[in-house]
């Protein structure tokens, strides 16, 4: 399978979908977009050093 033949997400493309579930189940665990793992791992990073800031 070539690159070009499936949609990919890139962390533009997830960050909305992965910010929407964060924020409906309190929590950074949460189902993670097809092909967006990578970002979802650097946004879920962001978002618990953000949430350990503010404590």
């Amino acid at each position: 399978m070539d690159h070009n033949d499936s949609p990919s997400h890139t962390e533009d493309d997830a960050w909305p979908e992965i910010e929407e579930r964060i924020i409906e189940q309190q929590s950074t665990k949460v189902d993670v977009v097809s092909e967006a793992t990578e970002s979802y791992i650097g946004i879920k990073e962001a978002v618990e050093d953000d949430i350990s800031k503010a404590q």
